[in-house]
């Protein structure tokens, strides 16, 4: 038998805040810390040349800690003058059955980095999400362990860092972008129709959804939170699902117009955001939605789209996005701690 929650974690007695030596007093943050908090990771995230933005309604989840899916503990460091200089949250699902998950944020400002103020952070936050894992889901649970962050991959020092403090470097996800200048004018396969969104393909999508990235190494949790995230912020205009003769859904793309810019491109303001198929063999399917989605953005006068693809093989996704028009511009690495 595996060994419990409270051996594998190993948690420490008391979780340790950030040293004062190391110039910043620390708290959970204050209602009147959140407007401070967002400036900090805007205003990092743009120094750190970081592609894929963080939404503002996610910084307030971490800034707040009002989250109703999860339990969220967080840390404000600030300077003698009351500025605040770094912010690190744990963010753990509650809704989860099949694995106990913790995700982590965390931003210093430039000017205080290489202090010795980012690993006192992760460490914190290593602590206080075994913390919350233990007490959660409780010291005899079975269920494995997810310790996690991602991070863009020109970002060398933090991702030595991660791997430092014992993260292993997992999915590679690519983040690319088309400019709508090319027609890629895929046809659909033989036998098989594309279709505007009904409101009527909602379960069957979900479904297809879910069962992708399950393949891709997903929890049926995690997929209900990027779907439902996507429906909430998807264009039905810009979506679609392809069938084949049976009427089957053999595969899905669903469209997200952005109200803000998430990607450090301002020549963006479209995002193919849901994307499932039935099977491999269903890829030439998938590239002749994408084909589709490019040309009825062109048309609606959208700047630009973006599409995040996981990295599975050499080759594979990026050329296929490639010959739809796509251009790679980052890669962003998931770190993570498995117990």
């Amino acid at each position: 038998m595996a060994p419990n929650l409270a051996t594998r974690l190993a948690t420490p007695v008391h979780v340790v805040t950030p040293a004062p030596h190391l110039g910043l007093t620390w708290d959970i943050s204050a209602q009147e810390d959140c407007h401070g908090i967002a400036e900090l990771v805007v205003t990092t995230e743009a120094e750190s040349a970081i592609v894929r933005r963080t939404p503002d309604k996610e910084i307030m989840r971490w800034a707040t800690r009002d989250d109703p899916d999860a339990i969220v503990k967080n840390l404000v460091g600030k300077d003698s003058l009351g500025q605040i200089q770094a912010f690190g949250a744990v963010r753990v699902p509650i809704d989860e059955t099949t694995q106990a998950r913790a995700e982590l944020f965390a931003v210093t400002r430039k000017k205080w980095r290489k202090r010795g103020i980012g690993r006192a952070l992760l460490a914190w936050q290593d602590a206080m999400a075994r913390q919350i894992l233990l007490q959660h889901f409780g010291e005899n649970s079975l269920l494995p362990v997810r310790i996690l962050n991602v991070v863009e991959e020109h970002m060398v020092d933090r991702r030595l860092m991660y791997v430092a403090a014992g993260f292993s470097p997992k999915t590679s996800i690519g983040v690319y972008v088309s400019d709508l200048s090319a027609d890629p004018g895929i046809r659909p396969p033989k036998g098989t129709v594309i279709r505007s969104w009904e409101p009527r393909f909602d379960a069957e999508a979900r479904s297809l959804y879910t069962s992708t990235q399950a393949h891709l190494g997903a929890t049926e949790a995690e997929s209900r939170k990027w779907w439902n995230r996507g429906k909430r912020l998807f264009s039905e205009e810009l979506s679609f699902a392809l069938f084949n003769e049976e009427g089957q859904m053999n595969a899905v793309a669903l469209t997200c117009k952005h109200s803000d810019v998430w990607l450090s491109s301002g020549k963006v303001d479209g995002a193919i955001d849901l994307v499932a198929q039935r099977s491999y063999h269903d890829a030439p399917g998938v590239e002749a939605l994408i084909s589709h989605i490019s040309s009825q953005a062109r048309a609606q006068d959208l700047r630009g789209l973006s599409i995040e693809s996981v990295v599975r093989a050499p080759g594979d996704a990026h050329l296929r996005l490639m010959r739809l028009g796509f251009q790679k511009i980052a890669s962003r690495r998931v770190y993570r701690i498995d117990l």
